[in-house]
């Protein structure tokens, strides 16, 4: 209650002291009586016991200050179970994540090796299918000199003839595919038969040249000296290779 000349400077100092001792932080202000009063939310000509008891006053909600305390609390709580609902749905989350991760990692390693498999296989595979192709290409060369070889015999026979050193007779010459070449001749001396050997064996078309013998002999008292070579042609080879006869017990 306000004594004397009420001003509105007192009844708002009253509203402060009121709010203060009640523990509200905030309070609803009715101006009663025609008071005008600022910060007002309601204004009534009534005095303010008859305004209260209208059924068609200004709706008051009325709470003590244990029961706004009880209220808060609750909210608290409230929000604290709803923080711990949404952590345990989180966890859940993480963990459904980590096992599809685990799963898919496991795939991956799964499908690594199977392709480390599979590049070893077509590794092997290519290792085999290389030998066997060198050994085709062998066999091929060696098919393709024996129906087309390097040298024809005639040019081999001419060749024969042709590095023949003066002094030095040519009487035979045998060529037959895939077997030596034979020459059989004259000298005057054992040094022409030297030099006609050391020339063969220069020529890149032979190899393995080799004197078979040398003998001294005479033709109408002339001292004359008969030979026989051997040579390997380059590029002959035979089309069947010898076979040797088992002996029978």
């Amino acid at each position: 209650s306000v004594k004397g000349e009420v001003t509105a400077s007192l009844i708002e100092s009253a509203i402060a002291r009121t709010a203060a001792a009640s523990g509200a932080k905030s309070a609803q202000v009715l101006a009663a009586g025609g008071l005008e009063i600022a910060g007002a939310e309601g204004r009534t000509k009534l005095d303010d016991l008859s305004a209260l008891s209208l059924s068609d006053g200004p709706e008051l909600l009325l709470v003590l200050p244990e029961q706004i305390a009880a209220l808060d609390k609750k909210k608290t709580r409230s929000r604290g179970l709803i923080a711990l609902v949404a952590f345990v749905v989180a966890a859940g989350t993480v963990d459904m994540v980590m096992q599809d991760y685990e799963f898919a990692g496991k795939e991956a390693a799964k499908a690594t090796n199977i392709n480390a498999d599979a590049r070893k296989y077509f590794k092997d595979q290519h290792r085999i299918i290389n030998a066997d192709l060198v050994k085709l290409e062998n066999e091929a060369a060696v098919l393709s000199n024996a129906f087309e070889p390097a040298q024809q015999p005639g040019d081999v026979a001419q060749v024969a003839a042709n590095l023949v050193p003066e002094g030095v007779w040519l009487t035979g010459l045998t060529i037959d595919r895939g077997r030596p070449l034979q020459i059989r001749g004259t000298a005057r001396t054992s040094e022409a038969v030297s030099l006609y050997v050391q020339t063969l064996s220069a020529s890149e078309r032979l190899r393995d040249v080799k004197l078979l013998f040398a003998n001294n002999a005479k033709i109408d008292e002339t001292a004359i000296v008969r030979f026989s070579v051997t040579a390997h042609i380059v590029g002959s080879y035979p089309l069947v290779q010898k076979q040797t006869r088992r002996s029978r017990r």
